[in-house]
């Protein structure tokens, strides 16, 4: 199973590593309800991967507006299946504010 906490942070920002800019491809068919993708999230995840992200960066004075998003995927096939890709985009901007 997909974890946050290990699988999306653990290379970021340390005393010897303090970039500029974070630019992230949020891909929005990891959520459990892609039919294409088996990686499960759910929409609250995304606020997490963020938050903890922000987290590290302010852990080490790194500027938290200096966080980029390509957001992207998000390939349910049934139709009105979305629910969950509208919940996801919104946990990530809630996230970032």
């Amino acid at each position: 199973a997909y974890d946050v906490e290990t699988h999306a942070i653990p290379f970021l920002i340390d005393e010897h590593w303090r970039p500029d800019c974070i630019i992230i491809c949020a891909g929005y068919d990891a959520l459990s309800e892609d039919e294409l993708a088996s990686v499960n999230l759910n929409p609250n995840d995304y606020n997490r991967m963020i938050s903890l992200i922000k987290a590290r960066m302010s852990a080490y004075d790194v500027e938290t507006s200096s966080i980029a998003l390509g957001l992207e995927g998000g390939y349910q096939v049934k139709p009105f299946s979305n629910k969950g890709l509208k919940e996801a985009f919104l946990q990530t901007l809630t996230a970032l504010s």
